[in-house]
């Protein structure tokens, strides 16, 4: 699986370079792909609607954006 590789033209290359070392890519999950769909937005009437729609975008759905502890 590949997670947050970076934009079409890094991705094209790093999956390259995978696929020449004899792996073979199952799965690939770009920043802009159904994680950046996968949580609505809150629309209960008694919230914040600016509060709800921050929450939605503010929430990491990439794996490139993800916080590294390394």
């Amino acid at each position: 699986m590949v997670s947050g590789a970076g934009t079409a033209g890094v991705i094209d290359k790093t999956i390259a370079v995978i696929e020449q070392l004899g792996a073979d890519i199952v799965c690939y999950e770009g920043c802009g792909g159904i994680s950046s769909r996968r949580r609505l937005i809150d629309e209960d009437p008694s919230r914040d609607p600016i509060e709800s729609i921050g929450e939605k975008y503010l929430e990491v759905p990439c794996a490139v954006m993800s916080p590294n502890g390394r």
